[in-house]
C-alpha cells in the first residue's frame, strides 16, 4: 500500500492497516507499506507497527 500521497492518518486507520497486516500474515498474502512522511512513520513508530508491517520506510 504507498501511503506516500497521505497527509493524515487517524488512530482507527492505524487500527485498520494493523489489522490487515495480521489477516494477510495469516492467509499468506504478502503485504507492505511504503511512507516516507513523518505524519505516517511517527505514529506507526509510536504503536510499534512498522515492526509488525512490512514495508519500506525510507528516510
Amino acid at each position: 500500500m504507498d501511503l506516500t500521497a497521505v497527509s493524515f492518518c487517524s488512530a482507527r486507520a492505524l487500527d485498520l492497516l494493523g489489522a490487515q497486516a495480521k489477516h494477510a500474515h495469516r492467509t499468506g498474502v504478502k503485504s507492505a507499506l511504503v511512507a516516507r512522511q513523518r505524519v505516517i512513520l511517527r505514529p506507526l513508530a509510536l504503536r510499534g507497527l512498522e515492526r509488525t508491517i512490512p514495508g519500506r520506510y525510507p528516510p
